[in-house]
Order: C-alpha cells, then sequence, then structure tokens
C-alpha cells in the first residue's frame, strides 16, 4: 500500500528537527515585534548552543577514546612482538 503525504512526512528522519526549527523562527519573529530585549537574549542562545554542546560532548569524547585506546593497547603490543 502506498504510503500518503503524511506518512512520508512524519517517517522523515529529521522531522523533530525541522519542528525545532520552525519553532525557535517563529518565536523569534514574535519577539523582534516587541520592544523586549528578548530577541536579543535568543540570538545569543542560537550562537552560545553549539558551543556549549561542544564542551558538554568533550569530557565524553575524551572518555570513549581513553577506552579505545586502552582497549587496544593489547592488541598493538601483541602485533609489536611479531
Amino acid at each position: 500500500m502506498p504510503k500518503s503525504n503524511f506518512d512520508r512526512i512524519i517517517d522523515w528522519p529529521y522531522h523533530a528537527q525541522i519542528i525545532m526549527a520552525a519553532g525557535f523562527v517563529c518565536a523569534y519573529a514574535m519577539t523582534m515585534q516587541g520592544d523586549s530585549p528578548i530577541w536579543a537574549a535568543l540570538i545569543v542562545a542560537a550562537f552560545a548552543a553549539p558551543l556549549v554542546g561542544f564542551l558538554l560532548f568533550l569530557p565524553y569524547f575524551v572518555s570513549i577514546w581513553i577506552l579505545a585506546v586502552s582497549a587496544s593497547l593489547l592488541e598493538v603490543i601483541q602485533s609489536m612482538r611479531k
């Protein structure tokens, strides 16, 4: 049975990201209408989020790297003996 357009959109892997991006754009557009400084906070959040995400991801990445190196250390030693 062929899929409907609704099923294709729901099954699309980037569906959640598009909803979040559209929500952010709508919130940004609505706050730009007033004299509130909240739009400046939205701009700062948009630029700071990737940096904060990277800083939070860095300890995880280092721990996985150390685990991979220590797990392959025995294999490296055995290959050097041959």
